[in-house]
């Protein structure tokens, strides 16, 4: 037997699972002022610098891949959240890498919130690791990007003391 109020409690759960559904995350959150650097500092990551840009690669509609950094080295790596030149790679202290953060060792940033472009080797040391789904990397000092259906998972890092 179905009551009216059994009803209303059946109706108010179905509406809240399609609810749920639809504002489940597809794209990049931005700040009130269409910033990602909100986002980044969400979670607990500082901006080093760099004013805030339009999002760049990646989209709520269709929804789109965002680029990842995994930081499993000892050391605190910069990423870059808007490469802004054509080139895949650059030097230290490049105009390419817009909108810096510091990503601290064992953090995660990137995928579906916030877009990552690229990420910087400090001056002597290496960084060696792995381009998801499975490119394998050493790179010296400078600034590489890699594209957004890709996650950098940065493994091991050899610095001076």
């Amino acid at each position: 037997m179905r009551t009216e109020g059994s009803s209303a409690v059946a109706s108010v759960f179905w509406n809240t699972i399609w609810v749920a559904l639809l504002i489940v995350p597809v794209g990049c959150l931005s700040g009130p002022d269409g910033s990602e650097l909100e986002a980044t500092a969400s979670q607990g990551l500082e901006p080093t610098q760099g004013a805030a840009a339009p999002r760049t690669g990646c989209s709520r509609f269709p929804p789109t891949p965002c680029g990842e950094v995994q930081n499993d080295t000892q050391i605190t790596v910069r990423v870059s959240l808007n490469w802004t030149c054509d080139e895949s790679t650059g030097p230290l202290g490049t105009h390419c890498a817009q909108n810096i953060v510091s990503v601290n060792p064992g953090r995660h940033l990137g995928g579906g919130n916030v877009d990552v472009d690229a990420f910087e080797v400090p001056s002597g040391c290496v960084i060696s690791g792995i381009l998801l789904p499975g490119l394998t990397f050493s790179h010296g000092a400078g600034w590489y990007k890699f594209n957004s259906l890709q996650e950098a998972n940065l493994s091991f890092a050899s610095c001076p003391l």
